[in-house]
């Protein structure tokens, strides 16, 4: 606690998640750093909205919930891609092998579904031999 009725509320930590890569779905751990910085206006136990701020999400009348704090922490700073590796391959769109362990020799060429028609229609005009 702090003068003038301010709680202040400081740490850093780190969060270790587990998941999955979102390209070649193998199990990832990787870490999200937490640093709360956090300055409460208090008045007899009970907090006062600071106006600028807007309501805590983290605080119900005398309360504060610290697990709230911390996940909303983790959410901004939660990665918006989560990879194994940073040139990780992923699956082949084809027959379906993680790419970063063989490699299948499958034809990997992606054609544009808007073109699909045209193609359609060049496939038509092939003579047949």
């Amino acid at each position: 606690m702090i003068g003038n009725g301010k709680l202040h509320i400081t740490f850093n930590t780190e969060s270790i998640i587990s998941g999955s890569c979102d390209r070649c779905l193998t199990d990832v751990s990787f870490k999200v750093p937490v640093s709360v910085d956090e300055t409460i206006q208090v008045s007899d136990g009970e907090v006062v909205p600071d106006e600028e701020l807007g309501p805590y999400s983290f605080v119900d009348g005398e309360d504060i919930d610290v697990d709230e704090l911390i996940l909303n922490e983790i959410l901004v700073n939660f990665p918006a891609k989560i990879l194994c590796q940073d040139d990780c391959k992923g699956i082949c769109p084809v027959c379906g092998k993680n790419r970063n362990i063989e490699p299948c020799g499958c034809d990997d060429t992606v054609l544009d579904p808007r073109m699909a028609q045209f193609l359609d229609v060049f496939n038509s005009f092939k003579e047949v031999k």
